[in-house]
C-alpha cells in the first residue's frame, strides 16, 4: 500500500491521535515499550530487505557463483536474519493480535496474520533455495531467487506500512492501559526478539 494511502486510511480509522503520535511512536514511546521495540524491528527488517534486494541484483548479473563467493555468503547471512524474524511474527500473532482482536479489531488482525503466513512461506522458500544451491543450475537458482525476492519485497513493503501506520496507531489508541502493555511485554520477553547477529 503506498504511504499516502496508508496515511489516508490511518486518518479515517484512528480519529484524534496526533500525526506525530500516530506515525512515529519511536519519538514518544518509552524505550522499553513493546510497540517501540516492534517498530524498531520493522526498521531492521527493512534494512535486511534492502540488502537482499541489492545482493540479488548483483547475483542476477553474475555468470559464475559458488557457495564460497562473497555474494552467496552475504545472501545466506541476510536469509538467516530474515528467518530470525519469525520470533517477531510469533509475538504479533500470539500476543499483540489477540489483545486487539478482543477489542474489536479481529478482521484487521486476521489480515495481518494472513500476510504473516505468506511472509513465512516466502522466507522458507528462499532458505530452501539456498540449501539446494549446489543441486540446481545457476540460471534456475537465479530465477527462483529473483522471483522469491520480488514477492517477499512486495508483501513486506505493504505489510510493514499497514502495521506501522494503521494497526499499531489503533492499538495505542484502544489499549490505553499501561498495565496491559506491561503484561504483553512480559509474554513477549519470554518468546524473545529479533536478534542482531554480528
Amino acid at each position: 500500500m503506498p504511504k499516502g494511502l496508508c496515511g489516508a486510511l490511518l486518518c479515517s480509522l484512528t480519529g484524534a491521535i496526533s500525526e506525530e503520535q500516530s506515525t512515529n511512536p519511536k519519538t514518544w514511546l518509552p524505550a522499553n515499550h513493546l510497540l517501540r521495540t516492534v517498530v524498531v524491528e520493522h526498521d531492521v527488517i527493512r534494512c535486511f530487505l534492502a540488502d537482499l534486494k541489492d545482493t540479488v541484483e548483483v547475483i542476477e548479473h553474475m555468470y559464475h557463483l559458488t557457495d564460497t563467493s562473497s555474494e552467496f555468503r552475504k545472501l545466506v547471512h541476510i536469509i538467516e536474519h530474515l528467518t530470525a524474524m519469525k520470533k517477531h511474527i510469533e509475538r504479533e500473532d500470539d500476543v499483540i493480535f489477540p489483545y486487539l482482536g478482543r477489542r474489536g479489531r479481529i478482521s484487521l488482525c486476521r489480515a495481518m496474520e494472513g500476510d504473516h503466513i505468506n511472509i513465512r512461506t516466502e522466507i522458507d522458500n528462499l532458505a530452501s533455495l539456498i540449501v539446494l544451491f549446489n543441486e540446481v543450475r545457476l540460471e534456475q537458482f537465479k530465477a527462483g531467487l529473483i522471483a522469491g525476492t520480488r514477492r517477499l519485497w512486495t508483501i513486506m513493503q505493504e505489510h510493514l506500512c499497514q502495521e506501522d501506520e494503521i494497526l499499531y496507531p489503533i492499538a495505542l489508541r484502544i489499549i490505553n492501559d499501561a498495565r496491559v502493555w506491561e503484561r504483553m511485554k512480559a509474554v513477549c520477553d519470554e518468546i524473545g526478539y529479533c536478534g542482531i547477529h554480528l
